[in-house]
């Protein structure tokens, strides 16, 4: 297992990165990936507009987390933009490479800061929503006991490995992707053939994207589960039962307390009615997230994979290009999807308040109206 991840996320033993796609096919593939970053700029953009715009009415844990997402995504989105643009061109054969070496070590830096770190945030993500909605942590406990030991780890391993990267001069052109990373550890090793690239790749990045898959799948089955079979086994009819041993003498106090008794019921099968809904929103949110991440990601990884186990070389390109234009397409618009996803709860909020309103009228409120709707407890 370990081999095979390794030699996966192994940096390409070359001096010069060739490629056997015509001029046109590496123009399609650059323009789809600029394309993409731009649509994700944008999303980032409004996300973190939006969060910025009320932390000083009011912050959340999830909006925290959503914000250091939006914002790794912002700059990878970027650095995504102008990877194939500062390629170095002495030693790159890609069509619009017009870098140097300064370039493309820029390049490697912002890749492993941004990039991966902004997978990792989809790993947090997944916690996040697996001790708030499986195993109900209220937001204040989840900020005071779980929130910046969730932060941390990654606050200080990218940009620490990134900058190490810098230091050491580790970056160079990927083979696949129109971008620099992880190449000769240390720098001229490849004429000795004594180079730790693959190690170095692997701690650097193959094992913070192998945790992050593992951990979103295994944490949104656990969250399936359980959400699943909780709607089974509480119907609404049951789910607010409150029991009140209210006892009188007389039947004109029996006739008030038992009239007081069902507006308590009433009032307290509303709020776990609405807890419920809240609770299925949430595990909602999680799946879409879950869901557009291995969208953007899985082409990039099975390429990745498929280096490692066949030894694909420049010659093989043109039978993957289909996979190519995949993660051209792909791989930067997390951003993109994200956005749609993070004010969809309150895109519906305001449908069902305003539900003859035009849907752009209601995107924009749900987008800049700090004023949300409250959730109805009809289901």
């Amino acid at each position: 297992m370990y081999d095979t991840i390794d030699n996966a996320f192994a940096p390409s033993m070359m001096t010069t990165t060739g490629s056997d796609l015509s001029d046109n096919q590496e123009k399609v593939l650059i323009l789809l990936q600029i394309g993409s970053s731009a649509l994700s700029i944008i999303g980032s953009g409004v996300i973190v507009c939006k969060i910025l715009g009320s932390l000083n009415r009011s912050s959340s844990p999830y909006d925290r987390i959503i914000l250091a997402l939006s914002s790794c995504d912002l700059v990878s989105s970027l650095t995504y933009a102008i990877g194939p643009f500062l390629l170095p061109s002495e030693t790159s054969q890609r069509v619009w490479a017009f870098g140097n070496n300064t370039t493309c070590t820029w390049l490697g830096f912002f890749t492993q800061l941004a990039c991966f770190w902004a997978i990792w945030y989809n790993c947090i993500l997944s916690f996040y929503y697996l001790l708030t909605v499986r195993f109900k942590v209220k937001r204040r406990e989840f900020s005071r006991k779980y929130e910046k030991w969730m932060h941390l780890p990654g606050a200080i391993f990218f940009p620490l490995t990134a900058f190490i990267g810098l230091v050491g001069d580790w970056y160079s052109e990927e083979r696949f992707a129109m971008l620099c990373w992880i190449g000769e550890v240390p720098k001229g090793c490849y004429d000795n053939g004594d180079c730790s690239g693959a190690m170095v790749a692997f701690i650097f990045g193959a094992s913070t994207t192998v945790i992050t898959i593992f951990s979103v799948v295994i944490n949104n089955v656990f969250i399936y589960i359980f959400v699943r079979k909780n709607l089974r086994s509480s119907p609404p009819s049951t789910e607010g039962s409150f029991e009140c041993e209210c006892k009188s003498e007389s039947i004109s106090e029996e006739s008030e307390s038992e009239s007081e008794t069902t507006d308590i019921e009433n009032s307290t099968t509303q709020r776990r009615s609405v807890r419920r809904q809240l609770r299925h929103e949430a595990a909602i949110q999680g799946f879409l997230y879950v869901s557009t991440f291995l969208l953007a990601f899985t082409p990039a990884f099975v390429m990745q994979v498929l280096e490692g186990v066949t030894n694909f070389g420049d010659e093989n390109l043109p039978q993957m290009y289909p996979l190519l234009v995949l993660n051209s397409l792909l791989l930067p618009l997390q951003g993109f999807f994200n956005v749609f996803i993070y004010v969809r709860p309150t895109f519906k909020r305001f449908r069902t308040a305003q539900p003859e309103k035009p849907a752009l009228f209601v995107l924009k409120h749900a987008l800049f109206d700090p004023n949300i709707p409250r959730l109805s407890s009809s289901i």
